[in-house]
């Protein structure tokens, strides 16, 4: 019996030394890590580097802890609860403060190898990561909102390089963690759709337009290069709430792509429209991808309208005139209420091109048309941007040619009808200066005000030689193209005003003065070029002002006037689809409290909508009789019948 207890005290011994010591150990190594840690990280907030630098200090103290000591002299019990001891005193202790110094690169893809260690370090304490996570949310919000706001800057390649970084830190600093990859998602979402005006919408169909447009793709080399910067921006794309505002400006962009050959590659094109479908369904992409067929059609419509041009020239001899017009149309049905309901397309004219004299008065005959430098394109309506009506008193050099394609088409598509938009025509017209013939390439507003120089129905011959200057007042001018004041006014200050002056104004002034000033046409024009592009007014002098056109009006360019139009077009479609969804609602439900009703129309729509807004709709309809309040409670709606 004695022996039996002498072997049982043998082995009771060393457990309670064992347990002795661990536990001094385990509470000098909390001391002394605690002292270590508030001496390297204290209470004062440290910079990005300092943290940084605590880190690795940090990965460094553990290692020599649980890799070096703990394998050489410590029982694997002892090994995890000293691992356990060092991390509480120097990160769980700390996390606080660590997560807070290290908010400055938490979007910075520099930093990924200290990001790395970070994300290690906070996975082993516990709520660590979790608070990473919404530091770092925090973090891409508030670089993401100061990007946006900057209203004066483009802000989409920034955007672009910050949603790179973001991949890259989630992929290689944070595993790929669902929690960090959501939540970057989140803080892209919020920041984008709380933009002004839809404002970052607008700017992603603008890259996207810069990049497809022809002379940006020059070299093979660089057809990856543009695909992958397409892939980053319908990225971005997919984090808009209100689609429709991006739909509505690429629209824009890709018709004016698509009608004037400015698009570096159909076969770009199609790709995107393939991306866009991938994202948003095939809903989305159907008038995208009617507008190609439309171009599609109109190609062969125009080969076979050139194959039928007639090769007779009629008598007098030869005329002078040899002209490209561009200009647009729209087509459908004549009208028949009891039979078809009115389909209505458009058609655009491209350029006739006139080698137009203008010092000599063309014959009095018709100018003969020259099929084979005319081109139109049959555009269907509800696939196209709508453009703004223009109407001009078209010269005959340019309205022969209309007559002509008019004719053939509708002899050929019985019942149909062309109604002509002008406002985005172009035309080329060869010129005769003194230093020699040059080509303009101009709008076909600016093509009617120059062939009004060229009308031979006022020229006189003063001893037997015809007056080669003509001189037209404002009014004259407006009488003879029928042009509304303020785009004639647009129209002559860039005639007279811009790069190229080919009028001159008298008195010359920057504004037009409807009552004094008169025109006449620069046959002195010097240029080395021959084909002279007439660009469209610019809006903005240095100092940032909207330049004057007389009497109280102030230019501003087309592409201003354009995306006004279709914001102001994306606004009322939108208000329209509101006014529908509350009917809906209400036609179900019968009534309803405002707040539930809020709820449920938000949850409902397509794109975001504020309460302010919901509140005026709902103003609206119980203005028109959709709605009313209820008698005794006057936030409840009732469905009026």
């Amino acid at each position: 019996n004695n022996n039996n207890n002498n072997n049982n005290n043998d082995y009771a011994q060393p457990t309670i030394v064992a347990f002795n010591f661990e536990r001094l150990f385990l509470d000098n190594t909390a001391t002394f890590y605690a002292k270590e840690s508030e001496k390297r990280f204290g209470i004062t907030r440290k910079s990005a580097g300092e943290c940084a630098e605590y880190l690795k200090h940090c990965q460094t103290r553990l290692n020599e802890e649980t890799l070096n000591r703990a394998e050489s002299y410590l029982q694997p019990q002892t090994k995890l609860a000293l691992t356990k001891t060092v991390e509480k005193a120097l990160i769980e202790d700390k996390k606080i403060e660590i997560i807070d110094s290290s908010n400055e690169m938490l979007a910075d893809s520099s930093k990924v190898d200290d990001l790395k260690r970070l994300y290690s370090l906070l996975s082993r304490v516990p709520d660590g990561l979790k608070l990473l996570r919404d530091q770092f949310t925090k973090r891409i919000k508030f670089v993401g909102q100061k990007t946006v706001q900057d209203e004066a800057a483009d802000c989409v390649d920034v955007l672009l390089q910050m949603k790179s970084s973001v991949d890259d830190i989630v992929a290689n600093a944070f595993e790929n963690h669902r929690q960090f990859s959501e939540g970057a998602k989140d803080a892209f979402e919020m920041f984008i759709n709380t933009s002004k005006n839809n404002r970052i919408a607008e700017l992603i169909a603008k890259f996207m337009d810069e990049k497809l447009k022809k002379g940006y793709k020059t070299t093979s080399s660089t057809e990856k290069e543009l695909d992958e910067q397409l892939n980053k921006a319908v990225a971005l794309f997919r984090f808009i709430q209100g689609k429709d505002v991006f739909e509505a400006f690429y629209k824009k962009d890709l018709a004016k792509r698509l009608l004037f050959s400015k698009s570096a590659s159909i076969d770009a094109e199609r790709l995107v429209i393939g991306k866009l479908r991938s994202e948003c369904g095939a809903n989305f992409t159907t008038r995208l991808e009617g507008m190609f067929k439309d171009v599609d059609v109109s190609r062969d419509i125009v080969h076979d309208y050139r194959n039928n041009a007639t090769t007779t020239s009629g008598s007098g001899g030869e005329t002078k005139a040899d002209v490209e017009m561009t200009a647009n149309a729209e087509e459908g049905f004549e009208e028949d209420a009891s039979k078809k309901s009115t389909h209505k397309m458009t058609s655009t004219e491209e350029e006739e091109r006139e080698e137009d004299s203008l010092v000599e008065a063309l014959p009095p005959k018709p100018p003969i048309t020259n099929r084979e430098t005319f081109s139109v394109n049959i555009l269907t309506a509800g696939f196209w941007p709508s453009s703004a009506k223009l109407d001009v008193v078209l010269p005959p050099e340019l309205q022969s040619l209309r007559d002509d394609f008019e004719s053939y088409y509708l002899e050929r598509h019985t019942g149909r009808r062309l109604v002509w938009q002008h406002s985005t025509s172009t035309c080329v017209l060869k010129v005769k200066f003194s230093s020699g013939t040059k080509e303009l390439a101009v709008s076909l507003a600016q093509a009617v005000v120059i062939l009004a120089f060229n009308d031979d129905e006022e020229e006189e011959e003063e001893g037997g030689r015809k007056q080669q200057q003509k001189q037209f007042t404002y009014k004259e001018l407006k009488r003879k193209t029928n042009i509304p004041d303020v785009e004639l006014k647009r129209t002559l200050q860039s005639l007279y005003g811009g790069k190229y002056r080919v009028l001159l104004k008298s008195p010359m002034s920057k504004d037009i003065d409807e009552a004094k000033d008169e025109f006449t046409f620069n046959f002195d024009l010097r240029e080395k070029l021959v084909r002279l592009k007439i660009s469209a007014i610019q809006s903005s002098s240095a100092g940032g002002k909207k330049r004057s056109l007389g009497d109280g009006v102030q230019a501003t360019t087309m592409e201003e006037d354009e995306n006004e139009a279709i914001r102001e077009s994306v606004r009322a479609d939108r208000y329209h689809q509101i006014d529908a969804m509350i009917v809906r609602i209400l036609k179900t439900r019968k009534k309803l409290p405002h707040s539930e009703l809020v709820n449920e129309v938000v949850a409902k729509l397509q794109f975001p909508a504020n309460n302010h807004d919901l509140k005026k709709r709902i103003e609206s309809l119980i203005d028109r009789e959709y709605v009313e309040r209820d008698e005794d409670d006057r936030d409840v709606y009732h469905y009026v019948a």
